[in-house]
């Protein structure tokens, strides 16, 4: 076999090892097919040959390398797992940090223990074994890193631009010799280890990024689910004593028919009938959808709207709804009703109302809610701005219900007319 390829044999033995490193730092998304997850690893590789013809440049031009390196991970995560792209540039980086790291810190110990690159030089039967204990080490490497990572990728603008910038003291380094009048093959040793140790730093912070917005949001799904508890116990609480009162008022209509039937009169019929409604007018809040987490949440807001005069009419097949998770329906439908009853309030109370209402059409389950106003829409781009004085903590509602419904491909649409809000939601039902 001649030099060239050799080397070229080399190359794509490197790009095949980077390729399976990939495959398992990031599990793959549901729904990918086995043909389709053979194509994605064999364009990774074809990728990853590809890009190994730039890594022979030095100085400055070296960074297109490492710029192609995250941009392959990158749309190969994106493709592989399905994330969301914050957090698959994120994942990029934190691979191609820890792999180069450890690539060029192995490569630079050869150079200075054995006066020689076994990774690179050395012929291919030589140079495999070699490259097999390099990928063995950053399969460890990877392991160790994956374990402190939270379960699940949460990244935001903010995160991912500290990630970023957390990696500009390993890219000085790494390319050291673009700034430095320094041989490449010369760098010292002090070098190397401030590579490393950039590299380490950058790793924590991100790892510690991530663990805080998951803290954070392991944090919301508790409170939600502490008020789905609270709200589910109260439920509990009006259904028993509804079951209570039914009989109770059974017992008065019995002895009120009987009495009517003896002594008739229309005072003490409007009477009666009077007391029984009023008894009989908290039932009303009691509802059956087909979804219980939809009762629960909307029985609660029922029951708010009728202590602040706000008629409230709910047409809504909670069976719809059911491919959506309880603790995103609370926040979706808490949130929209919250929106919807602060409204009403500034409104006249005869003027008061609020419908929740639920279509299928054309294979879609809509969502709207419609509730009076007072007409005066502020808005900033895709937001409402509050009309509340504490802007810093309030507004927030709809883009909540936003972020809610885009995991289920959902659509968001509002108008404001005549003095009514309606709030859309849209989503495409699995079939």
């Amino acid at each position: 076999m001649s030099l060239t390829a050799e080397r070229i044999l080399a190359e794509m033995l490197f790009a095949l090892m980077h390729t399976l490193l990939l495959a398992g730092f990031i599990d793959p998304g549901p729904g990918r097919t086995a043909p389709q997850r053979g194509a994605l690893l064999l364009g990774c590789a074809l990728a990853q040959t590809l890009i190994r013809g730039f890594e022979s440049l030095d100085g400055l031009t070296g960074y297109l390398f490492l710029a192609a390196c995250i941009g392959a991970a990158f749309a190969f995560i994106r493709l592989w797992s399905g994330l969301p792209w914050k957090a698959a540039l994120q994942r990029a980086l934190c691979y191609v940090l820890l792999t180069e790291c450890v690539t060029l810190t192995l490569c630079h110990l050869s150079q200075e223990l054995l006066g020689a690159d076994i990774f690179r030089t050395l012929p291919l039967r030589r140079e495999l074994p070699a490259m097999i204990a390099m990928g063995l080490c950053n399969a460890l490497l990877l392991r160790v890193l994956r374990h402190f990572l939270p379960p699940e990728a949460l990244v935001d603008g903010n995160s991912l631009t500290l990630s970023l910038l957390s990696a500009v003291p390993y890219l000085y380094a790494w390319r050291i010799t673009a700034w430095l009048p320094v041989a490449h093959e010369n760098v010292p040793l002090s070098v190397i280890l401030t590579m490393i140790a950039s590299c380490f730093l950058s790793l924590v912070l991100i790892v510690s990024l991530e663990s805080r917005l998951f803290a954070e949001r392991e944090k919301q799904k508790a409170q939600v689910m502490q008020r789905v508890m609270e709200l589910r116990q109260q439920q509990y609480i009006l259904k028993k004593s509804s079951i209570e009162q039914v009989r109770r008022q059974y017992h008065d209509m019995k002895n009120l028919l009987l009495y009517l039937e003896n002594r008739p009169s229309q005072e003490n019929l409007r009477a009666h009938l009077a007391k029984i409604l009023d008894d009989i007018r908290p039932f009303e809040n009691v509802l059956d959808t087909g979804n219980e987490a939809l009762d629960i949440l909307l029985s609660e807001k029922l029951r708010q709207c009728g202590e602040k005069q706000i008629v409230c009419t709910v047409l809504a097949d909670g069976a719809l709804l059911r491919f959506i998770h309880p603790l995103d329906l609370v926040t979706i439908v808490g949130n929209a009703m919250d929106n919807a009853i602060e409204a009403c309030l500034r409104v006249p109370e005869g003027a008061r109302f609020i419908q929740v209402r639920t279509v299928q059409q054309n294979g879609f389950a809509v969502l709207s809610f419609s509730n009076s106003c007072d007409g005066e829409i502020r808005t900033a781009g895709r937001r409402i701005l509050t009309g509340k004085q504490d802007r810093e903590n309030h507004g927030f509602g709809l883009a909540n219900i936003r972020r809610a419904i885009e995991g289920y491909g959902g659509e968001m649409s509002w108008r404001v007319g005549d003095g009514e809000f309606t709030l859309t939601l849209l989503f495409q039902r699995a079939r």
